[in-house]
């Protein structure tokens, strides 16, 4: 099992065009220090590899965290997480779904730039990324935080663990509530069986999410 999360010293004046804003006093708070995590990452990124960095978007007070592998080749183009086939997806599953907007979660990657070759991401890069990843959850503090395929389940919770073993389940870990889906990828490749599962899980989610209301 990979470290634990850790909350980050955050504090900032910045504000940054991804975040959706919030009219509260706290959750403007909130959006200056994730904005200034959010800049953290495109620093490292661009200084430590020269790559594009893709540190993620959405709302500062968001109630679901999604969190995937690493970006692909639109994601490396445009700066954005899930903006390419498995980004429509998500989109999709989302807000039939979850019956919520894209704009209200906040979707990242364990990894925020893209591997070479389109690999997957190496431990030394998933430990140069994961503080990042802690400070966003302890930022934004959501109800459920959920992995999106092995690579993020097993960096998040346990290496051990198979999203086909435990998807559509809540794990608890360090008093944050994860929740195990497939990579919308996965949908994509296996449309019958594969996305089938991933519905019924953003079911499973959408009614968990009812009960915190």
């Amino acid at each position: 099992m990979l470290p634990a999360l850790g909350a980050g010293d955050l504090s900032s004046n910045l504000s940054d065009p991804i975040i959706q804003r919030s009219s509260t006093r706290d959750g403007m708070n909130k959006e200056k220090q994730l904005s200034m995590i959010l800049k953290k990452i495109r620093s490292f990124v661009r200084s430590k590899y020269n790559k594009t960095p893709v540190p993620g978007e959405g709302s500062a007070n968001a109630k679901v965290v999604f969190i995937g592998e690493a970006p692909g080749a639109e994601e490396d183009r445009t700066g954005r997480p899930f903006v390419g086939r498995s980004g429509k997806l998500l989109t999709e599953l989302i807000e039939t779904k979850l019956e919520m907007q894209r704009k209200d979660a906040f979707i990242t990657s364990v990894l925020h730039w893209r591997p070479p070759n389109n690999r997957k991401p190496n431990k030394k890069e998933i430990r140069q990324s994961l503080d990042f990843v802690s400070e966003m959850i302890n930022v934004i503090k959501p109800k459920y935080i959920v992995t999106l395929g092995n690579t993020a389940l097993n960096t998040l919770i346990d290496d051990k663990l198979k999203v086909s073993q435990v998807h559509g389940s809540v794990i608890p870990v360090n008093h944050k509530l994860f929740f195990s889906t497939f990579h919308p990828a996965a949908g994509i490749r296996s449309p019958i069986k594969k996305r089938k599962l991933l519905e019924e899980d953003f079911e499973k989610l959408r009614k968990l999410l009812a009960e915190t209301e």
